[in-house]
């Protein structure tokens, strides 16, 4: 007894809203599956889709949303289609018909037996299909193995001399800045230095201009009274008594100036003294900053060791993640 089938056709904007796929996703799919993906066509050129296609097209989809790339998605289907194709040549030989516009005609007789004999046969190429992807996908997996860790430890290398590199020049930097500070803070010093010497100098000539006016004063006097001893005595008392008091006076003035100059020089060495105290602390702070760097230049070396690790944990999970990603493909 003789039966015939009928399948069902979908045209290409039916099979987009089924698979919730763009159509020219669809298209492009085809153009770079030509050869595997072959999708038939009626006579007047319209593509149309059996369940059979739509079933290629949702495992292209699931491939591509894995980030599967397109010559291994190739190669799956292409093993797929051989084993699916050798079940159902030992089963029956369907008939070459023209297809209508809406539905594919394709005639034969199976018997209940002959169709659960195809089902299993089906069933176990596709079980040999996974067996035999999962042995490739091993091997490409052991044969990449030593190239994966000979690229991170380069990637780990060549971080780690940047950030060394980076850190040195850091340092280097902060190095020459402090330099130029603590020479800047010596020639101040020097000048401060030299300005008090001066000031001490000055303060010399003029306690010696001084004693040099009181003893010219004295002189004269001498000279007075050398000329005028023919005088009476109360008038050399007298020049003698006023003599003494401007002399006195005159004494008096200049003492006055010398003190005020001490004092004067009492406070700026005071001065000086709080200024030198002040570079004093300066220095101390270089120091202490100093200090700091090293401390901060450790805790970066600690960091980069923490930051090291966390990467070389982070590229194992990765690894371990993506080859369980492999079983999901059918």
């Amino acid at each position: 007894m003789n039966s015939t089938q009928f399948v069902k056709a979908y045209s290409i904007n039916e099979v987009s809203k089924k698979i919730n796929t763009p159509t020219g996703t669809i298209r492009q799919w085809e153009k770079d599956l030509n050869g595997v993906l072959i999708i038939p066509r009626t006579k007047q050129g319209a593509r149309f889709y059996t369940d059979r296609e739509i079933e290629l097209l949702l495992k292209i989809k699931d491939m591509r949303n894995q980030n599967v790339h397109k010559s291994m998605i190739r190669k799956l289907l292409e093993k797929y289609l051989h084993s699916t194709s050798e079940a159902a040549s030992e089963s029956f030989e369907p008939e070459a018909e023209e297809p209508t516009n809406n539905e594919v005609q394709l005639v034969g007789d199976p018997t209940p037996i002959q169709q659960e004999q195809d089902v299993e046969a089906v069933n176990f190429r596709m079980e040999a299909f996974k067996q035999e992807l999962l042995q490739d996908i091993k091997y490409e997996m052991t044969q990449n193995k030593h190239e994966i860790i000979d690229e991170l430890k380069n990637e780990l290398v060549n971080h780690s001399l940047h950030t060394i590199q980076g850190v040195s020049k850091s340092i280097q930097r902060s190095n020459d800045k402090r330099k130029a500070e603590v020479e800047q803070l010596s020639e101040s010093i020097h000048e401060v230095s030299e300005l008090t010497s001066e000031q001490f100098e000055a303060l010399s000539t003029k306690v010696a201009k001084y004693s040099e006016g009181t003893s010219e004063q004295l002189e004269t006097i001498s000279t007075s009274l050398a000329k005028d001893s023919e005088r009476t005595y109360e008038g050399i008392s007298k020049q003698i008594t006023q003599s003494i008091k401007a002399t006195t006076t005159s004494n008096k003035k200049t003492l006055a100036k010398v003190n005020h100059s001490i004092g004067d020089m009492r406070h700026e060495l005071n001065e000086f003294s709080k200024s030198l105290g002040n570079e004093q602390k300066q220095i101390d702070q270089i120091k202490q900053a100093i200090q700091e760097l090293k401390e901060h230049t450790e805790t970066i070396h600690q960091r980069e060791e923490v930051f090291q690790e966390l990467v070389t944990n982070f590229r194992e999970v990765a690894a371990s993640r993506e080859n369980k990603r492999w079983w999901k493909f059918w």
